[in-house]
């Protein structure tokens, strides 16, 4: 279904899967149809865990979906090497709220790379992080 008013929520990393399943329990009916929730991680097993619209397990070539070890370098390493397929699921949005935790690992290091992604392909984004 083509959402009319493109608005995308995405989580990364655990704290970030947390918050969009928890968030799209509770979003009313008509919302959800105008709103896509999208999870990034590099643990498939965190992505297996919660819900939303659509998941994405990035830095599979190296991380083998085992996660980044609280290793920041790896987890923007992860975004900068998938970051087709994430822009792809956001292909036509103009604006992306990114949630997430920036304790170490995939949210602290994927966060800044997609941000830079986002921002050379004149999408503005709005970011949520702890």
């Amino acid at each position: 279904m083509e959402r009319l008013n493109k608005l995308t929520i995405v989580g990364i990393g655990g704290l970030g899967a947390n918050i969009i399943h928890y968030t799209s329990q509770i979003l009313p009916f008509n919302l959800k149809e105008k709103l896509q929730t999208i999870l990034i991680d590099t643990d498939e097993i965190t992505l297996s865990k919660y819900q939303a619209d659509r998941k994405v397990l990035i830095g599979t070539e190296f991380l083998y979906g085992k996660g980044s070890g609280g290793d920041i370098a790896l987890g923007k390493r992860a975004m900068i090497i998938d970051q087709e397929i994430v822009l792809e699921l956001i292909k036509g949005d103009k604006f992306v709220i990114i949630v997430g935790g920036l304790g170490k690992g995939t949210c602290s290091g994927a966060t800044s790379a997609l941000v830079e992604i986002l921002f050379n392909n004149n999408i503005k984004s709005i970011l949520f992080l702890t």
